[in-house]
């Protein structure tokens, strides 16, 4: 039962993410408002991803540190790309969008995340090649 609202509630946040960005396009709302549902929706995906974890580690205490751990390395993530972003000026009036800067933190995070996965899945790969010798 669970599964199948979960389901629901993904299928309408895909939906919704695909109204906003097509009335963006259409100049019906301002990239401030589509930057916010970004946000929003970046909101929301933290939360079920951390409460999901806490729901596991009651389950199995010892994946408990593996989760402080990985979500500390979010937050070092996160903070380094705050400081490397800055604010973004509205083409047409010069004024600085707001959460531009916090958007653009989001995607160095990403690339901060892609990259630490590429480098465990090369130590991982080279550590099995290692004893496969």
């Amino acid at each position: 039962m669970l599964a199948k609202i979960l389901n629901y509630l993904k299928i309408t946040l895909v939906g919704l993410s695909v109204l906003f960005v097509l009335l963006y396009l259409a100049d019906k709302i301002s990239l401030t408002s589509l930057i916010n549902f970004s946000i929003l929706m970046i909101g929301l995906l933290v939360l079920s991803t951390i409460l999901t974890a806490l729901l596991n580690v009651g389950e199995n205490p010892k994946s408990g540190i593996r989760f402080g751990i990985g979500l500390g390395l979010l937050v070092v993530y996160y903070l380094i790309g705050l400081s490397m972003s800055t604010d973004s000026l509205h083409k047409k009036t010069g004024e600085i969008i707001p959460g531009s800067k916090v958007a653009e933190a989001g995607i160095y995070v990403l690339y901060f995340v892609l990259f630490t996965a590429l480098i465990v899945g090369v130590l991982s790969s080279l550590k099995r090649l290692k004893s496969f010798f």
